[in-house]
Order: structure tokens, then sequence, then C-alpha cells
């Protein structure tokens, strides 16, 4: 991929959270898993360009995130933004300078592990323990969540509480169970152990994900094992060593 012109924004992590913080708009919260975004002022700027945006989404606003964040923050980036943008996540575990780069021109290589999108959110190709799975990849997402019926029978591995800001302002609480998984890539490493503690969403989430075919949610966990770009919305997985 030849060199080209790129925005860079440093990010920063809280209570699990991706935020992007120096900006004149921060702090946002980035959210592949929320189609739409909104800011406290009407408006955003990203990539150089000023988006006019809502000041809130389905009755969540900048004070819903706030609260589950820890820190204030002034809005959410949606993907109604970063999906005219090739989005790069370089956040790696072993990376010392988490950030993401944001190109205006097209990623030319393959759409590897590509799937489609699901009201306008990622959808990546998977397997966990051994199931072919279709999962959202959410940066909104600190916990990774998984169909009661992949982890029926298995033996859990702690207890959290959490929120789903996008379906619920209602805390609910989940078992976890941690599971092998990787992704639809000659360029993920299979060689390494990648292991994620998957919660079970409500059951009035996960009814409506099974009815469009999800099988669950990819969250933060994937970031911390590979590189991801977001290429028009859809998931790419580039080699791993650019």
């Amino acid at each position: 991929m030849e060199e080209m012109d790129k925005h860079v924004y440093q990010v920063v992590f809280s209570n699990g959270y991706l935020l992007i913080g120096e900006t004149e708009d921060g702090p946002i919260v980035v959210d592949t898993g929320s189609p739409a975004s909104f800011h406290e002022t009407g408006r955003m700027t990203f990539c150089g360009m000023l988006h006019e945006v809502p000041r809130s989404i389905m009755g969540i606003s900048q004070d819903t995130f706030s609260r589950v964040c820890g820190v204030r923050v002034k809005g959410l980036l949606g993907m109604d933004i970063m999906s005219r943008y090739d989005v790069w996540f370089n956040l790696m575990e072993r990376d010392n300078n988490p950030c993401i780069f944001v190109y205006e021109q097209n990623w030319t290589g393959d759409d590897i592990g590509t799937e489609t999108t699901f009201a306008g959110v990622p959808v990546l190709r998977m397997n966990v323990d051994g199931h072919r799975c279709k999962m959202i990849f959410d940066t909104g997402a600190p916990v990774s969540y998984l169909s009661q019926e992949l982890t029926r029978g298995k033996s859990n591995c702690g207890h959290i509480r959490d929120i789903a800001p996008g379906f619920s302002p209602e805390p609910f609480e989940t078992d976890l169970f941690e599971l092998p998984y990787s992704v639809d890539s000659s360029w993920f490493w299979h060689h390494l152990p990648h292991l994620v503690k998957f919660g079970n969403l409500p059951d009035s989430i996960e009814s409506v994900l099974q009815r469009y075919g999800i099988d669950g949610i990819i969250g933060m966990d994937l970031l911390k094992d590979c590189r991801i770009i977001l290429h028009h919305g859809k998931v790419v997985m580039p080699p791993q060593g650019i």
C-alpha cells in the first residue's frame, strides 16, 4: 500500500472503553458497534471534515457514556462517519503508542475476514470453540459476548455486571466463559493461543441478534490480538507486520 495523507489520533482507555482524547471535540468514544454518532454540540470534526450529528441517539447521550467510562465524554464516533474512511486500529498490547490512523483513500488489499454489515455496523466471520460464528465487531464493548447456546455446559471463569448502552440503560449480570477463537484470515496468527472471556447478553438483546443470524459481539479483545482496518465500514485484516 503506497504512502498517503493520513490523520493520526492518539487514544486512551477508560474502564475498557476506547476514547479519542486530544481533539477540540474530545474526549469521544470510538464505537464501531453504533450505527450513528452524536456530540453534545451537534457537530464533530473527523479526518478534517465537519460532520453534523445529533446530540443524542435513542435516548443515549454523552451523560450515559460519561457514567460508564468513568470520565466526562462529549460524544460518540459511530459508523455513519467511520464508514466513509479507512480506519486503522493499532492497539495491540505490544504497541507502545496505541493510536488510530485514518486515511481518505481506499485500502487496496483484500477484504480478508469481511463478512458484511448489520444495521450499518461491521460483522466478522469467526471460529469460536469450534463453532462458525458471525460476530459484530464492537469497539464500544469492553467485554465480548456469545450466544447462550454456545456457552451452555461450559464452566464459568468469573462473573461481571455490565451495561449495553445502545440497547438498554439497565445494567445486567452475566457469567464469563473463557473460549478459544480465531478469525477467517490468512494473516491471523493461528499458532498463538487466542482466548477470550465471553459473557451472555440478556435474552431480549440476544433474541434480536439471533433473528438476523448474529451469534455475538467481539469487543476490544480482538484489538489486543491483531491490527484491524475498517474499509468503508467492513473489517479487513491486513498483514500484521504493517
